[in-house]
This record gives C-alpha cells, structure tokens and sequence, in this order.
C-alpha cells in the first residue's frame, strides 16, 4: 500500500519539481516556506522548505500553505526574540565547550580565562577584526557594545555573516563567536528551540533535554530542524487532510 501522507524538510533551495515530477500523478504537493521567525523566534534565521505529501484519495478540508500563513501571522505579531534571548549558557557549559576546543584545536586551555578569544584560529581572529571594525564604521560604535551582534566566523569577512543587520543569528552551520563570548552548542540547541532549560521545557509540557555533553549536543545541533517550527508544520498539515470514508459493500 502507498504511503497515505509525509511531511520532509528540505533546505530552502531545493527544488520543489523534482517532487512533483516523481510524484504528482498520484500525490498533492505543498511547498511550505518557513522560518523561525513564524514561531515567535526571530532572533534567530533557519529558513527551510517542508514539503507536505499527502495521497489524492485524501480529501482536502483545507489548503495547508493558507492555514500555516495564517497561524504564523498571529505567532509573529504576538511573540518575538533578540540574539541576546540566547545567551543562556552558564560559565559551566561555555568552560565545557572550550576544553572540547581545545583539544580538538590542540591548543593549551586556559580555565581562568573569561575571554575565548585564544581559541581561534589565525583566520578567524581575522574575521573578528575585520567585521568588528567594518560594524564600526557602518554604525559609529564599537562592536562589543551591540549585545545582540553575532558573528559567524566560517565565512570571509567579505559576506558578512553576522546579525548586526538582519538582527538575527545566522543560521547554523559551524560554532560561531559573538564578540568575545562563546556559542556552545546547548545555546545553538535552545535558538532551535529545544526545551534545554526548565522554563522551556515547562512551557512546552516537555522534560528537558540534557545538553552538557559537548559532542552530543553539537551532533544533534548540526543534524537538527527546529522543534517548534516542525510541530506547527505537522499540526498545520494533519489539520488539512481527512481519508476518504470507505463505502459500506453489500452485507
């Protein structure tokens, strides 16, 4: 029997046809184009593409790119965060992922020391100084002043990846440095919307996910979509299709 209904997430490019071409005599495709911002987080850019699969002997009650518009209008007009809303790590957790740095960068590490600057590579200091000085000139203060900029030091100063423009984080792709502060994975699993502090965790009616373990944690940060995002997905699209009741045969 064929698979009644799927939903899979795909980065933003993708190309949608290459589904429908596969698939659309016997399945309805719906594209929907998402981002944490529809969920109340908009200190934070993860833009993806779910992709809504649903058999055409379901019936139809509604169109799921309309009800997902909708739903993340009210979402987005009501809740909102800033960069800062992440900085939630204990001196604990950031103290954890620097030894893990270290090792990895074969560096000495330093557990006095507050500024992690030591951490990173020729290139990366680079980077640092080269957007720090271009955020000076771009805004007349010094970068260490905007506790909401961010910068992600795995591309060239030249694209400017950071968060002093859009306000958000840019969207996860290596460990990334805001000023002098650290980025532990347990700060990228919580910008993702996982319940890792108890707040979270309360609200959401969930048990907090452990995220002390450095490797774990940037293994599952690294592979993982947004928890929120994806719930709304599926609740939208569960919402918008009902079998086909099945006629009575003769008795």
């Amino acid at each position: 029997m064929p698979l009644p209904f799927v939903t899979v997430t795909f980065a933003k490019d993708f190309h949608v046809d290459i589904l429908r071409t596969l698939l659309a005599d016997a399945y309805n495709i719906y594209p929907l184009y998402v981002d944490l911002e529809d969920v109340g987080h908009a200190g934070v850019a993860r833009s993806r593409v779910y992709v809504v699969v649903v058999t055409k002997m379901y019936r139809v009650l509604a169109n799921p790119q309309d009800i997902y518009e909708k739903v993340a209008r009210e979402l987005r007009l009501r809740f909102f965060t800033r960069p800062w809303d992440y900085l939630t790590a204990s001196s604990l957790e950031v103290q954890c992922e620097a030894l893990e740095a270290a090792r990895l960068g074969k560096k000495l590490y330093q557990p006095d020391q507050s500024d992690l600057t030591y951490l990173l590579s020729a290139r990366e200091r680079e980077v640092v100084e080269k957007l720090s000085r271009k955020y000076e000139e771009m805004f007349g203060t010094p970068a260490e002043s905007d506790r909401d900029l961010v910068f992600f030091l795995g591309d060239s100063a030249e694209w400017c990846t950071w968060s002093a423009t859009s306000r958000k984080i840019p969207t996860f792709r290596r460990n990334a440095g805001s000023a002098k502060y650290w980025f532990p994975c347990e700060k990228r699993l919580t910008a993702l919307t996982f319940p890792v502090r108890s707040p979270v965790g309360q609200a959401a009616g969930l048990p907090v996910l452990q995220a002390m373990d450095v490797k774990r944690a940037s293994q599952l940060a690294g592979n993982a979509m947004a928890l929120q995002v994806a719930g709304l997905v599926q609740m939208v699209a569960l919402s918008c299709f009902s079998p086909v009741a099945e006629v009575p045969g003769p008795a």
